[in-house]
């Protein structure tokens, strides 16, 4: 899709969209549907089978109360990304197709609110105690991640995710390293991955696998203090020099100090089963893959810190449209798919952090990793994945410019300041 053609659908997303079904509009009332309400639910979402699996019972639980109430959950998946995923239900709603849940992770957020197509959920948040105290269970900086940029919620908070750095507990006893502290910094990482890549047996093994995607990428932006975006994700900071020690010192990890895998066309997180890497960015996601190959000799800490120790998260949620008819009726199915079974259930499927810290403290969830309070852990100082509403340009535009950079296509200087200028570009449309 050109620029130009983009630019026009959001523009006509914001007018069509906006004037659908008025009727779900709610008052600062929030009246519970009686349990013989007859209608059906669409629910636009993601998610692999496990996830699909564990939905099914969730739905099972709503429809003890709400019998005569047929859900249907529009699985679309999503291995171009979330701009992709974001797109695809844009297309849905321009298409006349009816949405009345939307699922949606924060990259997506700001871009989705922005067609105008969302409902508000502050008033039906406040006049319903029970909303409340699920809110209330909720991480404050998760929650208020998935908010618009003004501070308006329009997404219940379902789980989340970080980039924390795995590693193979077993390699760093083998070349005699003291497992990481929570505060290590760049060079102190630098130092391990250089002692853990060595020849085993004859085969290569590196001491990390770079996570080769714009979130596992971002934190070595953050914990230098910067990121690719202005504070206000309005425009470009690519041009922070900051951003180019960032980058840098990525670069010099693959070419000048040899510690990584060439990125392109390698799955890391296999890797990491097979023990041809010691570490690598993740979040709470390959754990199913570690279990199911039997892979335990791994533990988790903070990514390490130059400027600033901090990492990204991103959160994922479940936003009601303005179109939907039974707006409080959807509310209801999505205190179901956000509170404690909900949450309980995403701790056995392992592919994410519950987004409740009291459901983080329960054994089922502490018991793998060792270090597993990290993942809330890193929380005590995190920043969201930048989530502009032209969010799939920007994260085609960043890629694009990485992989150009880390193959060599550009000199560093060169590449940093062809990406900033694109990116300025882009942003310069979207919000100027």
């Amino acid at each position: 899709m050109t620029k130009i053609n983009r630019r026009k659908m959001l523009k006509v997303s914001a007018s069509t969209l906006g004037v659908l079904g008025t009727g779900g509009l709610l008052s600062t009332s929030y009246a519970k549907p009686s349990r013989d309400i007859r209608t059906q639910i669409d629910i636009f979402n993601f998610g692999g089978e496990a996830q699909q699996e564990h939905q099914k019972r969730i739905y099972k639980k709503f429809n003890e109360e709400y019998p005569n109430v047929k859900i249907n959950d529009i699985y679309k998946p999503w291995p171009g990304g979330w701009g992709v995923y974001t797109n695809n239900f844009k297309m849905r709603a321009l298409g006349g197709l009816k949405t009345d849940i939307l699922s949606i992770a924060i990259e997506g957020t700001q871009e989705s609110i922005d067609t105008g197509l969302l409902l508000p959920l502050d008033d039906m948040i406040k006049s319903n105690d029970e909303l409340k105290k699920i809110v209330n269970q909720f991480e404050p900086a998760l929650h208020n991640g998935l908010k618009a940029t003004d501070g308006t919620t329009y997404f219940m908070t379902r789980e989340w995710n970080n980039m924390i750095i795995h590693y193979n507990t077993k390699m760093f006893k083998e070349v005699g390293l003291e497992e990481p502290k929570k505060d290590w910094t760049w060079d102190e990482f630098l130092y391990a991955a250089k002692k853990l890549t060595r020849d085993v047996n004859g085969k290569k093994v590196f001491g990390f696998g770079i996570p080769y995607f714009n979130f596992g990428m971002t934190p070595w932006w953050h914990t230098n203090n910067t990121s690719y975006l202005t504070d206000d994700w309005k425009n470009s900071n690519v041009n922070d020099v900051r951003m180019e020690e960032s980058m840098a010192f990525l670069h010099s990890l693959l070419h000048e100090h040899k510690v990584c895998p060439a990125p392109e066309g390698v799955d890391v997180y296999k890797l990491m089963r097979n023990e041809g890497i010691a570490m690598t960015g993740a979040g709470r996601w390959p754990f199913p893959s570690y279990i199911k190959d039997n892979f335990k000799q791994v533990n988790i800490v903070n990514w390490p810190r130059h400027r600033a120790a901090t990492t990204v998260f991103g959160s994922g949620g479940y936003a009601i449209t303005k179109e939907c008819k039974h707006p409080e009726l959807a509310m209801e199915l999505i205190k179901h798919m956000v509170g404690q079974d909900h949450q309980m259930g995403y701790v056995k499927i392992g592919t994410s952090i519950p987004s409740w810290r009291s459901v983080s403290l329960t054994p089922e969830f502490s018991k793998f990793p060792k270090n597993a309070e990290r993942f809330f852990g890193s929380l005590d100082d995190i920043k969201p994945v930048p989530s502009p509403k032209n969010f799939s340009e920007v994260e085609s535009i960043n890629l694009r410019h990485i992989g150009n950079i880390m193959t060599n296509q550009v000199k560093i200087k060169k590449g940093m300041k062809d990406w900033h200028e694109e990116l300025q570009r882009a942003m310069d449309e979207a919000y100027g």
